[in-house]
This record gives C-alpha cells, structure tokens and sequence, in this order.
C-alpha cells in the first residue's frame, strides 16, 4: 500500500484476509502483517526494496535469518514491483533464487525455483510490464496535471493547502487571514527583531498560552524558526514535488500568490539578528533577558570574557559580572562587579551621553537611520542569498532532481549576492560620510537612550522585549566594552588580589569604543551607580580613578 488512501480504505483488511485464509489451508504459519506492511512505500519508485520491508526480507533470508522454503504472499506481482520490467524480473528472480516461495493470492499462482518454468517466466514479465505501464500512466498524469496547477499559479489558486494563518475562501478563489494568527506571526517577527531568539519566543508563547498552529503540545524553537524562515510570510509560494519521498522545490517562485503579512524590511531585519545568533551572537535568556552585555563585555586586565553569574539568594548570593579567566584561576585577578550596579552605571551614562554631549548633532539622524536600515536589510538578505545558495548545492546530490533547475537556482542566487553585496558596499561607503564625526550611529544610540527610559517602568513580558532591544542595540553600536571591576586602569600594575578588592578606594571603571571610533572611560561612585564620577574621552589612560 502506497498511500493514506489505500491504507485507510479497504486494502489493508483484504490482503490479510487473503494471507490468513491461504496459510490456513496450506498448513502455513503467518507472520503478523505489521512486521513486514510497506506504508507508504511506492513499488513503482521500487522504495519497498531500497528502504521498505521487502528489502528487508531479503536481507534476513541473505543472512539465514528467515529459511529457506519460506512463502512470500503478496496480492499480486504488481505489489512486489512496478518498475521497469527488466529490474522487476531481477527482483523476482533474486527472491525465488533465494529459495522462498512466492505466491499471489489473486491467481494461486505459486513460484519456486522449480516451478520457474519459461512459461512462468514469460507470465511474471507480462503482469509487471503492465502494472509498470499502469504506474507510469499515472504518475505522467500526475506530475502533467501538477505542472499545470503550477504553470497556473500566478493566475488561480492551485491547492487547498496554504499556510497555518489563512484558509481557503469557499470559493475557492481567494485566501482568508485568520487574524489571531497573524498576530501571533507579527509578535514572532517583532521580537526576533528585537534580538530575542527563536528558542525563548517559544518559551514566550507557551508561557502566554498560546495555541500552537499545528500539534497541542505547544511552541518549539522548530516551529518559530520555519515560520521566520518561510517566506510564505511575504506572499511567495514556492511549488515543491516529491521525488524518492523527499519535498524538493520545482519552477519558479510564485510571487503574490498568498496575502502578504510581513513587510520585506521587517522580515530581512529579523533575518539578519537570526542569523548573527548562529555566529555566536548569544545564547538563551532566562525569563528577564538578565545580560545586556552578552558578547560584548571584556576584561579591562587580561582580555577575557566577562561571564554573567547567578549565585542566588543569601549573604554570597547575588548577580555578578565576573572575568572568566580569573574565575578558572588562569593567572588573572580582574575580579568581578554587581550587576545590579554595573546596569545601572551603564544605563545611566547611555541616557547621559545621548541627550549630553550629542544632543546638539541632531540633524543628520533621519538619514543616518534611513542608511543604518537599508544596511541591517541588505545584511539579511545577504544571508538569505547564501543560504539558499548552500540549499542549492545540497539539492545536486538528490536523486532525480531536475539539474537545469539548480543550474538556474545557483545562478539566480550567485547573480543576487553581487547585486546585494554591490548594493551593502555603496550604502556603506554613503554611511562612512557621517562616520568623521562623533554624530555616526546616532540614531542607534538616540533609541538606546529611549529604550533605557522605558526600561525602568517595565517589567514581564514587555520588560523582558526591551530589555532584549537594548542588548541587540548595544550590539549595533559597540565595538569593545572592557570592565575593570578593581579600578586600576589597563597597562597599569595591579595593587591587590581578588580576596582584597574590598580595601582598594580606586573607582572601578568601564570603557567603551563605539562602532565610530569614539572612545568613553567611565568611573562609577562605589556606593551610589547612578553617580558618575568622571566622563573621559579616550584614548588618554590617567593612572588612576580619584
């Protein structure tokens, strides 16, 4: 049985019928149909041999596994085979050579290596040369009507079958959005362009009980990535077939031919966050988005990563950034700092700085914001290039692909990476125009600078969105973020260990150099975090923090 069809019809209940009456009345001792049923399996692709149960029989009658003298029932021989004639009598042959008996209940016709007379022989061939016929009639019929459905795309719908957030009108003409779906769709895209991971909107989803599309056990990582990935989102339908049980992409994308829900720049930012994430731009969040300085942050002494550490609740409890050389004992003394109170400090100079020293710089914003979009754009897109690109390398190796196809795939995609790349080069170098100044990424700090005002105010779920909209900024605007939790600035010996940072009275202190190459040192007040007690513009290193 090949198909749902058969399996649910009546075929099933036959050929077991047919299978118990013959084994009773020969004496035979049946083997339950379960262990050896090819569901789904087509004997005119010949998958029942490559990977179904009949391919398996064979190899456990090869191994002496099943005996010799064994009987093979099948319905008829266009079940055991309905490819070409000439392979069909080899796998007859290879089953009668084995020594087992083949029988089709249809005609009570029995085969063995005895009874595999010319005449027999002349038999088989015919049956299996006209179900091979049959199968290729069909098949041809198929995939021409299926051509057509698909030639017709750009004009008429051509299935039912459409994305989990629209359904087809009754008359079949047109799709209906599902509203609620769609918002479901646009708080995913919203999020992932907040820099929030396909793995904790899930988490995010399920914890506001939304229903999934598909199964009832909830949102998987899975499904947030196909549904950011996809790009039904935009309209496009790519038309698949099926070749040796695998969905493999057929003809040109149909452009339009679903209701468009994602705008293309919201959909390549997301993409472009997405795929930074699988260049290790971070890993998961807790329920807070707890680091704003994941990736970012360094050691002002040897260099090394500042990890994010939980040690809970209690008198040694609490939540630190902490060098992870110094942590692993690797020769350094860097210490580690609250992160209460690092936030806090950090936050506050960001608020400062935006609406300080840059607020008269105002002017060149909306075009700043206006290239540093096109670019964030180009970027996904570039990364959508290459992908389907590697896509269309993997598809040569299918059996059966059409080879023109991934010719003009892999053209398509080589032709989009130049323009695209053309394209990133010449909004850059317009970009570069405003990067002389102190003013370059503005606009990206003039958000920051909005986002830590209402970060405060906050908390859950909107809490934990911008605070994901923060780390994903500082990500854009920041180059090297080095913290020297002891106060002693770089190039300078350090005075104490780790067991006498309490002691020491210099200021700790942070240094920033953003994307432009403006370079702040910042030195907190101790006690109070919000306290700034000096501002210095780099490179100038003073000796100490007084």
């Amino acid at each position: 049985m090949s198909t749902d069809g058969q399996l649910k019809g009546d075929s099933l209940r036959r050929q077991l019928e047919q299978s118990a009456k013959y084994a009773a009345e020969h004496g035979l001792e049946l083997v339950p149909a379960s262990q050896l049923a090819d569901y789904g399996v087509s004997a005119f692709k010949g998958q029942n041999v490559t990977t179904g149960a009949l391919g398996r029989f064979l190899e456990a009658v090869k191994a002496g596994t099943i005996r010799k003298g064994s009987y093979l029932l099948v319905e008829s021989l266009d079940r055991l085979s309905r490819q070409d004639p000439r392979v069909a009598l080899s796998h007859f042959l290879d089953i009668v050579n084995q020594g087992i008996v083949l029988v089709t209940l249809a005609d009570q016709r029995k085969y063995t290596t005895e009874t595999a007379t010319l005449e027999s022989l002349m038999y088989s061939l015919i049956v299996m040369s006209r179900a091979h016929e049959e199968s290729q009639t069909k098949s041809q019929r198929i995939s021409a009507a299926w051509a057509n459905k698909r030639a017709m795309a750009d004009k008429k719908i051509i299935t039912g079958r459409c994305p989990a957030w629209l359904k087809l009108k009754t008359n079949q003409k047109e799709f209906d959005l599902i509203p609620e779906r769609v918002g479901v769709i646009e708080r995913i895209f919203d999020e992932a362009r907040a820099g929030i991971g396909a793995y904790k909107i899930a988490r995010r989803l399920n914890a506001d009980n939304t229903p999934a599309f598909v199964t009832k056990n909830g949102w998987h990582k899975s499904s947030v990535d196909k549904i950011l990935t996809g790009r039904a989102v935009l309209g496009e339908f790519q038309p698949h077939r099926l070749i040796e049980g695998k969905r493999v992409p057929v003809g040109e994308v149909v452009y339009g031919y679903f209701p468009k829900i994602i705008e293309q720049d919201t959909y390549d930012a997301a993409q472009a966050h997405r795929l930074s994430k699988r260049k290790g731009g971070g890993g998961r969040q807790g329920s807070r988005f707890s680091n704003l300085f994941t990736k970012i942050g360094r050691c002002a002494y040897c260099g090394g990563p500042m990890r994010y550490e939980n040690k809970g609740k209690g008198v040694r409890g609490g939540r630190f950034l902490a060098c992870d050389n110094s942590q692993r004992g690797k020769g350094c003394v860097g210490g580690r700092w609250k992160y209460e109170n690092f936030e806090a400090s950090f936050l506050t100079f960001v608020e400062e700085i935006d609406l300080g020293s840059f607020a008269e710089m105002t002017g060149d914003a909306p075009a700043r914001a206006g290239l540093e979009t096109t670019i964030q754009a180009l970027t996904g897109r570039i990364g959508q290039a290459e992908v389907e690109r590697e896509n269309a390398y993997k598809l040569i190796t299918q059996p059966g692909i059409d080879i023109e196809y991934v010719g003009n795939k892999l053209r398509t995609c080589e032709e989009s990476l130049v323009s695209l790349n053309a394209q990133l080069k010449d909004t850059q170098t317009e970009l570069s125009k405003y990067s002389a100044s102190v003013t370059a990424y503005y606009q990206s700090r003039e958000d920051l600078g909005a986002l830590v005002e209402e970060i405060g105010a906050l908390d859950g779920k909107d809490g934990y969105t911008l605070r994901a909209g923060v780390a994903a900024k500082l990500k854009a605007v920041i180059s090297n973020l080095e913290i020297g939790p002891l106060g002693s600035f770089p190039g300078e010996a350090l005075p104490v260990t780790i067991d006498e940072v309490d002691k020491v009275d210099a200021l700790p202190f942070f240094k920033v150099t953003f994307r432009d190459g403006t370079v702040r040192i910042v030195a907190p007040h101790r006690s109070e975090p919000r306290k700034l007690e000096m501002m210095i513009a780099g490179p100038s290193h003073p000796s100490a923090a007084t």
